[in-house]
């Protein structure tokens, strides 16, 4: 025997149903904050490498940040595109579309807490879809910075002195390319603080 439903019931019921397709990838984005996620990794990538420091010492903290800002730049604004279509992809594919819509009606400040329960997921598929950006990234800033430090010749610096005064930066923002960004975000476990997963609010 075959149940036939109206017509009519069955799309009052479609309509009724929470639909992430109602929410836009803009308030995704505005929500997840993937710029503000991908310009933390990203320099916390290239600024924990060896390259980096031997550039630094090399260029010096004037001339290694005249070098590196504009190169971090114009990589973050080359790769952005990828991670901010990777977070909305992350986002609507593990969060629950009536927990989406809520996320994204809280802003910044909440979404990141309603959307905690979905941390993981979110984590495991940025993860896969966005390290390779992530690497790519990375190597394209520490080749412009090598590039700048390879004809220094090092016997000819005060090596200690220039280690010295790179001490003396802002380790949490080196050069300024964080600007007001925050931290990168908590994540729902310690083997997940490094996965490039959703952008917790404060």
């Amino acid at each position: 025997m075959r149940i036939r439903f109206p017509v009519m019931a069955i799309a009052a019921l479609v309509a009724a149903s929470p639909s992430s397709a109602q929410v836009s990838d803009e308030a995704i984005v505005a929500a997840a904050l993937p710029d503000t996620q991908f310009r933390g990794f990203l320099m916390r990538t290239v600024a924990g490498t060896d390259t980096f420091k031997r550039a630094f010492v090399a260029l010096g903290a004037e001339q290694g940040c005249a070098a590196f800002v504009p190169a971090f730049q114009a990589t973050f604004d080359k790769h952005l595109p990828t991670w901010r279509a990777n977070m909305v992809s992350a986002w609507r594919a593990h969060i629950p579309a009536d927990l989406l819509e809520k996320a994204v009606e809280a802003g910044p400040g909440e979404a990141g807490r309603i959307a905690a329960p979905h941390a993981e997921a979110v984590g495991g598929a940025m993860e896969a879809s966005s390290k390779p950006v992530l690497t790519e990234a990375s190597a394209e800033v520490l080749a412009a910075l090598a590039e700048r430090a390879k004809d220094v010749d090092m016997a000819s610096i005060d090596q200690k002195a220039r280690i010295a005064a790179l001490e003396t930066l802002d380790t949490r923002n080196f050069c300024g390319v964080l600007g007001s960004a925050a931290t990168p975000a908590p994540q729902s476990s310690e083997d997940d603080e490094d996965r490039p997963g959703p952008e917790q609010g404060r």
